[in-house]
């Protein structure tokens, strides 16, 4: 088991938490169970980011080649 583990080292990654103040989203997420970590959105910036499904589809369709081949 020993060797297993050290060859195969997990490759997890999960969200702990959410704090929303102000302008800024802080996300708390862990990797490996070993490191967590903190990563902060500028709230703005985020959600102009974001797009729907339906202009995100189309984006993606037109990066296909006839063959369905992602340029």
């Amino acid at each position: 088991l020993g060797d297993y583990l050290q060859d195969n080292a997990r490759k997890l990654i999960f969200p702990a938490g959410i704090v929303i103040r102000e302008n800024k989203i802080y996300v708390t997420w862990g990797k490996d169970d070993r490191q967590i970590y903190v990563t902060c959105f500028d709230k703005d910036k985020l959600i102009g980011s974001m797009v729907t499904p339906d202009s995100a589809k189309k984006v993606f369709k037109k990066s296909m080649d006839s063959r369905g081949t992602i340029r």
